[in-house]
């Protein structure tokens, strides 16, 4: 669905911010917290384990 930034334009911006990373959501509108908290959730754990925090 096109947004106010293409994917492209995204993928740009990952080249220059290391650790960062791009995951799409099924979740839509500004606050996927509050109507995809699960989905949310599952992909910041994702994120943090990349980190290998104890």
């Amino acid at each position: 669905e096109p947004g106010l930034a293409g994917l492209e334009l995204l993928a740009a911006f990952l080249e220059h911010l290391p650790g960062s990373a791009l995951r799409l959501m099924k979740a839509t509108g500004h606050c996927p917290h509050m109507s995809a908290p699960e989905e949310t959730i599952q992909l910041i754990k994702e994120y943090l384990h990349t980190f290998h925090l104890n």
